[in-house]
């Protein structure tokens, strides 16, 4: 859906839109560009082009510190800024098919792989393309044991199960970490950018996790990751964070994940009434877009908690305002004794966009007219 009062009607040339699959900007981004494809001067529907590389808004890559790209895809990232660059000249001299353009698509991103390094001649390639690939919408629902299954709940289980746990925010103890995710530069307090072994995370007793059978195949996810919980708290106000990691043999990977506030379950414009201890309610997660390829013999992995420390602020679970006119005692953060149900009448899922690998292949002509020297860092090449 295009955002309303935005002016993509106004815009009678070609754009050239670079983001990453781990920008803090890449929901906005991809709103935007679907915005000036379907409200721009039509002349120039066909013309715009998206590259989007395997990095967060930390491409710079600044040596030896934590924003360094995720996985050591600086490389990929560099190649991909210095294609939009080129890209964009093209476009500013008035030639919307010159050489850069001839080799790409309207659509160009990055497909992921291996986050762990267990897995062998799989992704981490450039694929173009003239739309996002036809996908097939994959429900893993959560089930007993703790598991993910592709089957619909209604014909494995006849009753309702839960999963409780407790988020106390009042001891340091208490706040669920966020291992890894999307950052600024030199901002914030997320020690890694991208991808991050979530393994110390999913074992603590406030994280709850379900995993998938060993994959058969390679399971080639492109697109936006969808959830949906059936949960109830104890507290007036709470947390719900949805994460999806590749779980290889050593490593659970971060590939995707999401959050939503209770307290704006209904909307960002007003916020909703305080929670009924004890009662259900349904809440959808965005997850955001990727494109990822988990590996053959890995597993899916889903996890369930009420923070992720410092990425999001700690919820207190009190639904007080957060006001500097409030009195610092209505902080007081309380315990949340919270709720997952599964079954039948509460069918928590996580959603994916499953393609066919012959629909997203390897563009190996992509790339700048003139390859940076091979003497130059990643670092610098992004400044030339």
């Amino acid at each position: 859906m295009v955002p309303p009062g935005c002016h993509y009607a106004n815009v009678h040339w070609p754009i050239v839109a670079t983001m990453g699959w781990w920008d803090i900007f890449q929901n906005t981004n991809l709103r935007m560009f679907e915005g000036v494809r379907k409200e721009g001067d039509p002349a120039w529907k066909d013309k715009h082009v998206t590259i989007i590389g395997p990095n967060g808004h930390c491409f710079l890559g600044i040596p030896g510190t934590a924003f360094r790209t995720a996985l050591k895809f600086e490389e990929e990232t560099a190649l991909g800024v210095v294609v939009s660059a080129e890209l964009a000249s093209e476009f500013f001299a008035g030639n919307t098919s010159g050489r850069i353009r001839s080799k790409i698509g309207r659509m160009n991103f990055f497909i992921m792989s291996n986050f762990g390094g267990e897995a062998h001649g799989v992704g981490n390639y450039w694929t173009s393309l003239d739309e996002w690939p036809t996908f097939t919408l994959v429900n893993y629902y959560m089930q007993p044991g703790r598991m993910l299954s592709d089957v619909a709940a209604s014909n494995l289980q006849q009753t309702k199960h839960t999963y409780r746990y407790t988020y106390d925010p009042s001891t340091p103890d208490g706040l669920t970490p966020m291992l890894g995710g999307d950052n600024l530069p030199l901002m914030g307090h997320i020690s890694r950018c991208g991808s991050a072994d979530q393994l110390k995370r999913e074992n603590r007793s406030d994280v709850v996790v379900f995993d998938s059978d060993v994959l058969a195949e390679e399971l080639p996810v492109v697109g936006r990751l969808q959830a949906k919980l059936f949960v109830s708290s104890s507290a007036n106000d709470t947390d719900f964070v949805v994460t999806v990691s590749d779980l290889g043999l050593k490593k659970s990977m971060l590939v995707r994940y999401g959050a939503v506030r209770m307290r704006w379950r209904e909307g960002d414009l007003q916020a909703a009434p305080s929670l009924v201890p004890g009662k259900v309610y349904e809440i959808d997660f965005d997850l955001w877009h990727t494109a990822y390829i988990f590996p053959k013999g890995h597993r899916v992995r889903v996890t369930i908690s009420s923070a992720a420390y410092p990425y999001y602020d700690a919820n207190p679970n009190t639904g007080s305002p957060e006001s500097a006119s409030i009195p610092p005692s209505k902080f007081k953060p309380v315990p949340a004794h919270n709720t997952i149900l599964s079954g039948p009448d509460y069918p928590s899922k996580l959603s994916l966009p499953v393609v066919k690998m012959q629909d997203i292949p390897r563009n190996h002509r992509f790339g700048p007219s003139i390859p940076p020297v091979a003497s130059v860092s990643p670092e610098v090449s992004l400044l030339v």
